[in-house]
């Protein structure tokens, strides 16, 4: 199992590119992105340091399998929110009520609002004035801020709310999380202080650090997530730590392999068949496993194979949707690309 999981990352991590800068491309969530995460024990949990060749260490953490919640990229129409919503070009959803809207372009990245969770209270923003999420490139010291407004509705009643929002990348180094590391990382903090009028006046503090390997996934590997909430209805206080399910270190082999074979998967997303293209430069023996986000082995296959270039189609059959890897074994050398199986 360990095995199947160090080579899920040669899917997301492209050789050499270990750049610490966010842009639209690797951070920017688009139709058709998916990832997983798992809530992890947050007990004792800090950001550690900023600055650069930081190395921040949460390899003893606890992770909660059990809360394992897959998010996938999709259309706003598709979240029946489109009028609520109708500067954002993409959602990212968890299932019904669990929605999030942004837009994007080269130099922006705007976050609209959707569904958050403020400790067990389930609580709607729609920005009239969008969250500065990234101002690309984005690398290390550089700083967003926004004035934010718009509505709020939480415990069955609907409000306003104005306030500010900075996110900052604060620190550039090594990730170390249960059995994974990943180098060349970036840090972003993001903060929202917020004041509320919900039958009562109240403000709410967020504050989010993400940890990003830009090279690996949209999606932070590693995040802590805090919010005070205060009124004169009470007081929350709460800390989430998650992690990004799907991703582990890629090691300097892999990166070499992936190079070697020239490996590549189409259509993606993909529904009965994917189209695999490969490098056999020696005549090797050539087979192939599809993984799931558990890291469970759901399919595999010797395939014939000649010297040189190959194409050979995989049936994606029986394959509920989701996220899925395919691992291509060429002798020796391995490689990974993940797919979305539609």
């Amino acid at each position: 199992m360990k095995k199947i999981y160090l080579l899920i990352s040669a899917a997301l991590l492209s050789a050499g590119a270990y750049a610490q800068t966010l842009n639209q491309a690797n951070h920017a969530m688009v139709v058709g992105n998916s990832y997983a995460t798992k809530q992890c024990d947050s007990t004792g949990v800090t950001p550690g340091g900023n600055g650069t060749g930081q190395t921040w260490n949460f390899s003893t953490i606890a992770i909660h399998n059990s809360t394992l919640k897959n998010y996938n990229a999709v259309t706003v129409a598709s979240t029946g929110s489109a009028a609520a919503y109708p500067s954002a070009s993409v959602a990212v959803s968890a299932g019904a009520n669990q929605n999030s809207f942004y837009s994007s372009n080269t130099t922006d990245y705007k976050y609209y609002g959707g569904d958050v969770m403020v400790g067990t209270n389930a609580v709607v923003l729609n920005y009239s004035s969008p969250l500065a999420a990234a101002r690309y490139p984005m690398a290390i010291s550089n700083a967003t801020t926004s004035s934010i407004a718009g509505s709020i509705s939480a415990f069955s009643n609907n409000g306003t709310f104005t306030g500010n929002a900075t996110v900052t990348a604060t620190g550039t180094g090594t990730l170390n999380l249960p059995s994974m590391t990943f180098p060349n990382v970036i840090k972003v903090v993001s903060v929202q202080t917020i004041s509320f009028t919900i039958i009562v006046a109240g403000t709410l503090n967020m504050i989010t650090t993400d940890y990003y390997s830009p090279s690996g996934s949209k999606a932070p590997m590693f995040s802590i997530a805090s919010s005070t909430l205060a009124s004169p209805l009470g007081n929350s206080i709460q800390t989430f730590a998650t992690i990004n399910s799907n991703y582990l270190v890629l090691g300097v082999k892999e990166q070499q392999d992936q190079i070697a074979l020239g490996f590549e998967v189409f259509p993606n997303p993909a529904s009965d068949v994917v189209n695999v293209s490969y490098n056999n430069p020696s005549n090797e023996a050539v087979s192939y496993e599809v993984i799931n986000t558990n890291g469970q082995l759901v399919k595999s296959e010797k395939v014939n194979s000649s010297n040189g270039f190959n194409k050979q189609s995989i049936s994606l059959n029986g394959l509920s949707s989701g996220m899925y890897f395919v691992r291509l074994i060429v002798g020796e050398k391995s490689a990974v690309q993940k797919i979305n199986v539609q």
